[in-house]
C-alpha cells in the first residue's frame, strides 16, 4: 500500500466527520488538508493521552514539532527514525489504548508518522511550508498547556473518581489554548485557499484573514462543549475556572448531579461564545468566491453541524453525562440543505437564521 493510500485509509478511522468534509475538496486542496489533519491528529493524540506522564508528552511534542518542520523541508532518515522510536515508545506506555478504540486507531496512525510526512514531501514547496508551520505551532502550544498537569490518569479508575489534573484558569487562557490548537488550522486553511484561488491582495483576502480565527474557534468551542465529559475522563477541564466561579461553582464539581443547574448555566455561556464565533465562520465561508463551491461546502458542512450540535446541547442535562451527538438523519438534512444553497449568499444567510432560531439572545 502506498503512503498516500495509507493516509486516506486512516482518515475515516480517526474522524468520520472530517473525512466527509475533506473528500468534497478538489484534489489540489484535499491532499494537503488531509495530510495536515493527520499530522495535527498525531499531536492531539500525544496531548490527550493523560495515562502517560506529562513530562514525556511535553518532550515528545517538542521533538515532534522539530521533526515535522525539518522533514517537511528535506527528508532525513535519521531524524525520521528518532521520531519513530520516540512515538513507538510513547504508544507502548499508553493505558488508554486498550480501553478506547478511537485512541487505539490514533496511536496506530502516530507510530506511522513517517508515512504521512513522506506524503507531505511530495506536495508543492509552499504547501509543505504551510503544513510544517501549522503543525509546529500547534504542537508547541499543546506542550505548553499540558506542562501544568500534576499527575497521570489511571483508566481503570471510575470516571467519577478521577482527579482533575489540569484546567484553564480564565477566559484569556481559553482563547490562547483555542488559538494554538484551532486558530493555527484556521490560518493554514485561509492561506492555502487564498493561494489556490489566486487571492494575493484585496478586500476579500483581508476579510478571510480577519474571519479565519472565528471559523476555527467556532468549531473548537463546539468541541469543548461536546467533550466536557470525555475531557473530564482524561482529567482535564477546558471550562475556565473563572467562568465556573462566576456561577458559584468549582470546575471540579461541573459533573456533580447536585450542581446540575449551575453547570448547565456554565455550558450555556460556552454555547453563547461558540455562537459568536460561528457567525464569524459564516462570514469566512461567504467570502470564498462562488466559483469555488467545493471549498464553500468544506466550510459549510462542519459549520452547520456545529450549530445543530449546540442546539442539542442547549439546556440539555445529557451534555453533562455523555458526548452529545446529532443523528444521521439530521446530518443528511444539513448536508443537503447547504449543498443546495452553497452558491447563494442570501440563501445561506436565511438558512443560518432558520437553523439558529433556537439560539438565545445575548443578555
Amino acid at each position: 500500500m502506498s503512503d498516500l493510500k495509507f493516509c486516506k485509509r486512516m482518515l475515516p478511522r480517526v474522524s468520520r466527520t472530517f473525512a466527509m468534509a475533506i473528500r468534497v475538496l478538489p484534489p489540489a486542496l484535499g491532499r494537503p488538508v488531509l495530510l495536515a489533519y493527520l499530522l495535527c491528529r498525531i499531536a492531539d493524540t500525544i496531548e490527550d493521552d493523560t495515562s502517560i506522564p506529562a513530562p514525556l508528552r511535553v518532550e515528545a511534542l517538542k521533538q515532534y514539532a522539530d521533526a515535522v518542520e525539518a522533514l517537511c523541508g528535506s527528508w532525513d532518515p535519521e531524524v525520521s527514525a528518532l521520531l519513530d522510536e520516540k512515538l513507538r515508545a510513547l504508544a507502548s506506555q499508553s493505558r488508554f489504548v486498550e480501553a478506547d478504540e478511537e485512541t487505539r486507531q490514533s496511536w496506530s496512525l502516530a507510530v506511522e508518522s513517517a508515512r504521512v510526512i513522506l506524503s507531505v514531501n511530495r506536495l508543492p514547496s509552499e504547501q509543505k511550508k504551510l503544513i510544517a508551520g501549522c503543525v509546529g505551532e500547534m504542537s508547541r502550544g499543546m506542550a505548553a498547556t499540558i506542562s501544568r498537569e500534576v499527575m497521570v490518569i489511571d483508566p481503570a479508575m471510575p470516571v467519577v473518581c478521577r482527579p482533575l489534573i489540569g484546567a484553564l484558569d480564565n477566559e484569556n487562557e481559553l482563547v490562547q489554548y483555542a488559538d494554538c490548537v484551532a486558530g493555527t488550522v484556521g490560518r493554514f486553511l485561509q492561506q492555502l485557499f487564498c493561494a489556490q484561488l489566486g487571492l494575493t491582495d484585496g478586500d476579500r483576502r483581508r476579510g478571510l484573514e480577519r474571519t479565519a480565527f472565528h471559523f476555527s474557534l467556532g468549531l473548537q468551542y463546539t468541541n469543548i462543549v461536546q467533550d466536557i465529559v470525555a475531557d473530564r475522563a482524561r482529567g482535564w477541564s477546558y471550562v475556565p475556572r473563572s467562568l465556573a466561579s462566576f456561577h458559584g461553582l468549582a470546575v471540579e464539581c461541573l459533573l456533580d448531579p447536585a450542581a446540575r443547574e449551575s453547570s448547565l448555566e456554565i455550558v450555556k455561556d460556552l454555547i453563547r461564545k461558540s455562537l459568536d464565533h460561528l457567525e464569524g465562520a459564516l462570514e469566512f465561508t461567504l467570502l470564498i468566491p462562488r466559483s469555488a463551491p467545493r471549498i464553500r461546502l468544506f466550510c459549510l458542512w462542519p459549520l452547520f453541524l456545529a450549530l445543530s450540535t449546540l442546539k442539542r446541547a442547549w439546556d440539555n442535562p445529557e451534555v453533562l453525562e455523555a458526548k452529545v451527538k446529532i443523528g444521521r438523519g439530521e446530518v443528511r438534512r444539513l448536508l443537503r440543505a447547504t449543498s443546495l444553497r452553497c452558491l447563494g449568499e442570501g440563501a445561506l444567510r436565511q438558512l443560518y437564521r432558520r437553523e439558529s432560531l433556537w439560539a438565545p439572545t445575548q443578555p
